[in-house]
């Protein structure tokens, strides 16, 4: 009996890969590494692809070819995309290459090492997309070429700078160091597609300069700033301390953060137990904040940038474990929690500039994040009356 053509890589295959990896990306250079603290932010990339209308497909090979380890290159979420989207520019005998230095260049991973970045990798890969534990970390590229300042992977990718950067500079001689606290924020990035033509320091700045760019913010009443990252409108919460942002990128990529929708709040306390603060989520303002930023960043990105589509939008909230979340259901609203998980994410395609399609993105966000995290669809806990108050997207998407 002829045994089955494997139809995806088998775990051994996955190990050996994993292991000659040095649990590094295999793009020259690159120093993102595949797995961190049992996160993975890399990927099996199939050097030909495995589906017919994928990258460099070959129909000459058969099943056992096509999933083997001669054909596969471990990436970070970063270049994946790159060589995938410039095929012309990474054909199928430059990635072998660039995998073989790779392979020369860095120590093989231990025993232990390996089986326990492989279990991950081999989890994800059957999974047939992210899984809960596979979090992708999207750098800044223009004409297929990284530009700094990247998007630097803390806390798997959810921040472009790290705990200690000063994002802007103010006074006289620069002295001025303004921070944000990156322990505890929402997030929205719009991503252009990477074959666009990067804007000029001027332009961009112009724009920041003339307010078109709202900050993630309640309050638009801030400051404009040129920074090493390109240009940041930000609002200052404590003196020098950045409380919510957009950040404006050389490649049209445009980054919101937001600190201050969380409230600290102390429960009545119950009989001998002390009462302790609780973080709380309210519903209602977070979702004003992505539909205020995801409406700006589109606006300026198709009648400023003039950026095509489709723009990759990602959504995220960190800091979030024991937090409960505020919904306004009627006749009152209450709390539902504890949230267990630290953070939560989602990356979402948008194909059409209309607000109709930023509405069923944004809703599906929405959706997901409650039901998964804790326990409720967003049409049971929302009611239609607080949607149509407040322009919250709708219940309902497809």
């Amino acid at each position: 009996m002829t045994a089955k053509e494997p139809s995806v890589p088998t775990d051994a295959t996955v190990k050996r890969l994993y292991a000659q990896s040095g649990n590094l990306c295999a793009f020259p250079a690159c120093r993102v590494r595949i797995v961190q603290d049992a996160i993975m932010v890399g990927a099996i990339c199939h050097i030909r692809a495995a589906s017919p209308l994928g990258p460099r497909y070959d129909a000459g090979q058969t099943n056992a070819e096509r999933h083997g380890e001669d054909n596969l290159i471990l990436l970070c979420a970063n270049h994946h995309r790159l060589v995938d989207g410039d095929v012309k520019a990474y054909p199928a005998e430059q990635l072998q290459g660039m995998k073989a230095r790779h392979q020369a260049s860095v120590a093989r991973l231990t025993e232990e090492e390996a089986s326990f970045g492989a279990r991950l990798l081999v989890s994800v890969n059957q999974s047939g997309g992210i899984a809960a534990h596979h979090i992708e970390t999207i750098n800044i590229h223009t004409h297929g070429h990284t530009v700094m300042p990247q998007a630097l992977p803390i806390s798997a990718g959810m921040a472009f700078m790290g705990l200690d950067e000063v994002l802007a500079h103010m006074g006289a001689s620069g002295h001025e160091q303004y921070q944000f606290n990156t322990q505890r924020f929402i997030y929205l990035r719009l991503i252009p597609p990477s074959n666009v033509t990067p804007l000029g320091t001027p332009q961009l700045w112009e724009v920041f300069k003339q307010a078109r760019m709202l900050p993630m913010s309640e309050r638009w009443n801030g400051m404009a700033v040129r920074n090493k990252c390109g240009a940041m409108y930000y609002i200052e919460g404590k003196p020098k301390e950045i409380t919510s942002f957009t950040q404006g990128f050389s490649s049209g990529e445009l980054w919101g953060m937001n600190s201050t929708v969380f409230e600290e709040v102390t429960p009545a306390s119950r009989g001998n137990t002390p009462a302790h603060k609780v973080t709380i989520i309210p519903a209602v303002l977070m979702e004003k904040l992505y539909v205020q930023t995801l409406n700006n960043y589109v606006q300026v990105a198709q009648k400023v940038f003039q950026t095509p589509l489709p723009y990759t939008v990602e959504c995220g909230i960190k800091g979030i474990q024991h937090a409960h979340v505020e919904f306004p259901r009627n006749p009152s609203g209450f709390n539902s929690g504890p949230i267990f998980e630290e953070a939560f994410r989602r990356v979402l395609l948008l194909t059409e500039a209309t607000p109709e399609a930023m509405d069923a993105l944004l809703a599906r966000y929405f959706d997901e994040f409650y039901s998964e995290l804790v326990g409720y669809r967003r049409k049971d806990v929302i009611a239609p009356s607080f949607v149509q108050s407040h322009a919250l997207p709708s219940l309902s998407y497809s």
